[in-house]
């Protein structure tokens, strides 16, 4: 079973804040109207970088204290962005 949790085990501590979420006692609110797709879709996005080698340092540089992004809510809001253009039929997988 995939887990959050298992793709950034190597980091001791780490908070669903320091993850990128808004809250650490209710990360559930900051989905942002994706539903599940955004959820999965993070959940994705960090085994194919753990796959690559690459999670830990791509969860470092979320935590960065010059370049440093909330990760989860990044995610969601592309994967909602994404979601609208292909709803508005804006998506074109050809470009």
């Amino acid at each position: 079973m995939l887990t959050v949790g298992r793709v950034v085990s190597e980091i001791d501590d780490l908070t669903y804040e320091q993850l990128g979420f808004q809250s650490q006692d209710h990360p559930e609110r900051d989905i942002r109207g994706g539903g599940l797709l955004v959820a999965l879709n993070f959940i994705y996005l960090l085994e194919m970088f753990e796959t690559a080698g690459k999670g830990k340092e791509l969860i470092e540089l979320s935590m960065d204290e010059v370049h440093g992004f909330p990760l989860a809510l990044a995610s969601f809001e592309i994967t909602v962005k994404a979601l609208k253009r292909v709803r508005e039929g804006k998506f074109d997988p050809k470009k």
